[in-house]
């Protein structure tokens, strides 16, 4: 099967990441690719650097852009069956432009199927194209992977992180630490922890890992074992770094998936996370902490600084997540359980390979309008 793919490939975003796992995705299931990114960070894998050697010329089976709604850019490529795959964290896209409503209408119009990660996303999308009479694509829902090869449990060796009642209970926070991701009522609750329980709670430690510059290092003043680590790591250090952290903290606004979350799952630690948004797509209480108790309130835009009163996002309550980290710190081994159910458990429902296969599937079932040629893509793709 020919595929012209089109996305960002970048280490240090989430979708610059999601780009370049797709990108491997499509190759393990036997696809021929052919890549047109939209940018492109170093370092990425051989394997997706190797595409770039190829010459793209038409006609192609199938076009795959991964890009935020707004980008979601159909040309004149020669392709029959033409698919956009996306994600977003609000409940309507009232904070798309308006200057972008249009392009982003006749964008959703030029595409044969719209793929969602989640519940969210589909629902925003389809008030959208409700509200502005959109000629609709076939719409279906299937959420991103991660390279779970990328991120396995430690060795013995490797082995950092300690569970036992003397030692230190580190949470962490990883990505690009902006307001979305909330991390000052994580912040504000490992400080309010340290100053409820000052003894207990010595041996906590919260370490904020990020290249967002909202973070400033002098927070490492607030309450004692608080770290900022403002560093752009490669994978092996980021690797140390969950090998060496109990659980990771992501008490968002919304997220298309959380690949961090994922991450540190897959190597064996355990997470506590807004129950809301792409969370809820593969979050499990066999592994992780849902946190439930959060308000759906109004976004505004940062740069121009408007609410949008139907754009909501969930405001996560301090006071649950102080119970909950403060659980997890006295319910040590429960908590290494779960980590250990989540490094057997995700990397094989949450793999790139299988969710580009389980795409595949999807965008075959939804268009039987495109006839033979829909019929076979995934025989194409097994074929390779």
């Amino acid at each position: 099967m020919r595929v012209l793919y089109r996305s960002s490939l970048n280490p240090f975003t989430g979708y610059g990441t999601d780009g370049i796992g797709m990108a491997q995705g499509l190759v393990e299931n036997g696809v021929d690719v052919m890549l047109q990114p939209f940018t492109l960070t170093a370092p990425i894998p051989q394997v997706v650097a190797n595409l770039l050697t190829k010459t793209v010329e038409p006609p192609f089976d199938l076009y795959l852009i991964h890009h935020d709604p707004p980008h979601l850019e159909v040309t004149n490529v020669g392709a029959d069956i033409k698919v956009g795959w996306t994600m977003w964290e609000y409940t309507t896209m009232d904070l798309v432009r308006e200057e972008q409503v249009d392009e982003m209408c006749r964008h959703l119009e030029s595409l044969d199927a719209l793929v969602s990660y989640e519940d969210l996303c589909y629902n925003a999308m389809e008030l959208f194209m409700d509200e502005n009479g959109i000629n609709k694509p076939k719409h279906v829902i299937c959420q991103g992977g991660y390279r779970s090869e990328d991120w396995p449990e430690p060795s013995p060796a490797e082995d950092m992180r300690k569970w036992g009642p003397d030692d230190p209970f580190r949470f962490c926070m990883v990505g690009q630490l902006g307001p979305r991701k909330n991390p000052f009522v994580a912040i504000n609750a490992f400080c309010n922890l340290h100053k409820k329980y000052p003894k207990e709670f010595a041996g906590a430690e919260l370490h904020l890992k990020t290249n967002h510059a909202g973070l400033h290092p002098n927070l490492e003043s607030w309450a004692p074992g608080l770290f900022v680590h403002y560093a752009f790591w490669p994978p092996d250090l980021l690797r140390k770094f969950y090998y060496s952290m109990n659980v990771l903290l992501a008490p968002s606004w919304g997220e298309g998936k959380n690949m961090p979350a994922l991450e540190m799952l897959s190597t064996g630690g355990t997470v506590i996370a807004t129950n809301w948004a792409g969370h809820k797509s593969w979050m499990d209480t066999a592994y992780a902490y849902p946190l439930n108790d959060f308000e759906l309130v109004p976004t505004q835009d940062l740069k121009t600084l408007q609410w949008f009163e139907r754009c909501l996002h969930a405001d996560q309550s301090q006071q649950e997540l102080e119970e909950v980290m403060m659980y997890t710190f006295r319910n040590r081994e429960e908590a290494r359980e779960k980590g250990q159910q989540a490094s057997a458990i995700l990397p094989m429902s949450q793999s790139w390979d299988h969710q580009v296969r389980l795409m595949l599937e999807k965008v075959t079932a939804a268009l039987p309008e495109k006839g033979r040629r829909a019929q076979l893509l995934l025989e194409l793709a097994g074929r390779g």
